[in-house]
């Protein structure tokens, strides 16, 4: 059985929330079951020693006695240097690498990324926007913690939900006036950040997509995880178009695709009337994301490709 090191953040920033990875990584590590596994916490490392957390990596690799090592990559610049890269690899651990957000890369990081720097990882895996795949670049879907996003066979009290930050993107911040000026009964919108303090547990986050027939996604060119949560918590996807959502659902069938505002407003009440039509790609949907989009297929996918 493999033995993976997960070296990652534990924190948005110092002193602030615990990261998203605790549950798309540590989480979903746990509910694979597919090897051994340990974490180490780069931006810990770095707040208790001030330097970056480079040497630190390579030593957590070796005395945890792992054969792979992955890392997520960090804007701010916590990242393995490509010499470390090297040492690892040279002492047979493979290297892998996720990039959650490339959409927030500078002119920078993007030569890093395409030309220099992903080149050392023996595999590099893309979440949020489509690439040109080879042995040694993939998109994949965001693993979940099937703990936390599951279908908890709540009553659906909610109509229609939004839950995520309200006050970025132009796109997204369009679509939410119009979801509100609607006048959509029993509708919910919730603000939650992941950089804030007092945001929403991933339980009580969860919570909202177990308790809403519909929840509302705006991609707006990026890939957003909450695609993969509102379908595993068992509600109807009402999303925009993007190329990794269509790769692996089928609009219409596994989720409802809207095309601009109007649209969304149509497909809302529409499906909100015609609620048998709704079940169906609901079910579609959930059966599909289980199926295709589960934690054991991410990491055994992973295990299996660098060990190709």
């Amino acid at each position: 059985m493999s033995k993976i090191l997960l070296a990652t953040q534990q924190r948005t920033r110092p002193d602030g929330p615990v990261s998203n990875n605790d549950h798309n990584l540590i989480g979903s590590l746990y509910s694979s079951n597919v090897c051994d596994f340990s974490v180490a916490y780069r931006d810990e490392y770095t707040n208790k020693f001030k330097k970056k957390a480079d040497g630190f990596v390579f030593d957590e690799c070796i005395a945890n006695g792992c054969d792979i090592v992955v890392l997520d990559y960090m804007h701010d610049g916590n990242n393995p240097s490509e010499e470390t890269i090297e040492r690892i690899r040279s002492n047979n651990i493979k290297t892998v690498c996720l990039w959650f957000d490339t959409k927030i890369l500078d002119a920078r990081e993007w030569t890093l990324f395409n030309k220099e720097y992903s080149n050392n990882f023996d595999l590099n895996i893309v979440f949020d926007s489509i690439v040109h795949e080879n042995d040694k670049i993939m998109n994949m879907f965001v693993p979940q913690d099937s703990r936390i996003y599951h279908d908890a066979e709540l009553p659906r009290g909610i109509s229609l939900c939004f839950v995520g930050d309200t006050t970025r993107g132009k796109k997204r911040m369009k679509m939410l006036k119009h979801v509100i000026n609607a006048n959509i009964e029993k509708c919910h919108i919730q603000h939650t950040e992941q950089h804030e303090f007092n945001r929403l547990s991933p339980q009580d986050y969860a919570k909202i997509f177990q308790t809403s027939k519909i929840g509302l996604n705006v991609c707006g060119g990026q890939m957003k995880s909450r695609a993969y949560e509102i379908m595993h918590c068992g509600a109807a996807l009402l999303s925009d178009s993007h190329e990794i959502l269509d790769k692996l659902f089928v609009p219409m069938v596994d989720y409802i695709r809207y095309d601009n505002r109007q649209d969304m407003i149509e497909k809302i009440m529409y499906f909100l009337n015609n609620e048998d039509e709704l079940l169906k790609i609901t079910k579609c949907g959930h059966s599909k994301v289980l199926k295709t989009c589960n934690s054991t297929i991410f990491w055994q996918t992973i295990i299996n490709k660098v060990n190709r």
